[in-house]
């Protein structure tokens, strides 16, 4: 017995045939207001195709013949005759299939960029591996232009979209940890769970823990005595040694060597080709929360929280060269420094390593300005 009827303000709903019905029931029957078809607009829009395609057009001789005659215009508008609006589906397939989908597992990947493609095979593999249920893998972009199409097999949608499935989970797959951080503050509020990628190539030795959400890409280790916290990002060809501490939202960019007793805290960015060297038994290396390690540095000692640091061996990057600094043109000549020298002692002890190539290579810091 249904809970409600709606239906609109002919007779036939109004007889008290009907309004004892109702009572006798107890079935909330609901009047749509006058003149407001679009108010039941689903029944409108059926009872017009009843009627055009099959009263007007049959003459029943008796209640066995209507019965009959519905039964077969029933059975071809609900299995046979495909529906624009259900995707050209018949309504039966199209129940079948959402019958399916909230069974579905569906495993967003947030963010349709070059690492999350780069994942999306590993991904794949895991699902195939060890997922039972029924699963779908689909990119989340917030790039309108990207919603709706296929990247490699795989959908693109919107967050929004994701957010309607009944079965799923997310993986934040931004490298820069304070956007990652924000995405999944995002997805925890709405009640969305995390899943980790781990490619089949990763290796993972004994008494390693790791927290939710992470990302081990193809060719990476973590050899033993380990624990890392939640949303870790490990590129290609990275590793980590025995016994590190590593926080959350930790990205290691690819080549990046951890070794042993070193602590990393959280929201740290590891640049490409890096290297960590290891810390002692009671004195572990610690790179501080929030530090910037550069592409290629070799870091030898530890790191303030916040830092950036670059070059071999690490120190912190200081000045800013992406132009020249001022007065360079008229070094002073009273300093008893040649020119080169002068650079360095008023702007940090970074050698031109640090100047852009177009600083490097213009005209009025060439080897011959600055000094043999």
């Amino acid at each position: 017995m249904p809970v409600t009827i709606v239906s609109d303000n002919g007779t036939e709903f109004t007889s008290m045939a009907i309004l004892q019905w109702v009572q006798y029931n107890g079935v909330d029957w609901h009047y749509i207001a006058p003149g407001k078809p679009q108010q039941n607009g689903f029944i409108e829009s059926f009872n017009g195709k009843l009627r055009d395609e099959c009263l007007n057009e049959t003459l029943f001789t008796a209640l066995a013949d209507a019965k009959e005659t519905l039964k077969e215009w029933r059975d071809d508008y609900n299995q046979q005759r495909p529906h624009s609006s259900l995707g050209n589906l018949t309504p039966m397939e199209f129940a079948e299939k959402k019958e399916v989908e909230k069974l579905m597992n569906v495993f967003g990947i947030y963010s349709a960029g070059g690492f999350a493609r780069e994942i999306r095979s590993s991904l794949m593999y895991s699902l195939g591996m060890f997922e039972q249920a029924p699963f779908q893998v689909v990119y989340i972009d917030d790039d309108e232009s990207k919603i709706g199409t296929i990247i490699h097999g795989t959908k693109v949608v919107s967050y929004d979209e994701f957010k309607e499935n009944d079965n799923k989970l997310i993986n934040i797959a931004f490298a820069d940890p304070s956007i990652r951080k924000g995405k999944v503050k995002q997805a925890e509020n709405d009640n969305i769970g995390f899943f980790s990628v781990t490619a089949p190539s990763h290796i993972k030795g004994d008494n390693v823990t790791c927290g939710k959400g992470a990302i081990f890409a193809n060719n990476t280790i973590v050899t033993s005595d380990a624990i890392i916290g939640e949303h870790f990002h490990c590129n290609i060809f990275s590793y980590v040694a025995h016994d590190c501490s590593i926080g959350d939202f930790v990205t290691f960019a690819p080549r990046v060597s951890l070794n042993g007793r070193v602590v990393v805290e959280d929201m740290v960015y590891i640049g490409s080709d890096a290297t960590i060297l290891p810390g002692k038994d009671n004195k572990p290396l610690v790179i501080g929360a929030g530090a910037l390690i550069g592409a290629g540095a070799v870091v030898t000692k530890s790191v303030a929280s916040g830092d950036t640091v670059v070059g071999s061996p690490a120190k912190p990057l200081k000045g800013n060269f992406t132009t020249p600094p001022p007065n360079v043109d008229h070094l002073p000549s009273n300093q008893g420094l040649r020119p080169r020298a002068y650079k360095r002692n008023q702007y940090g002890r970074g050698s031109t390593s640090y100047l852009t190539p177009e600083f490097i290579a213009s005209k009025r810091f060439s080897r011959d300005a600055l000094g043999k």
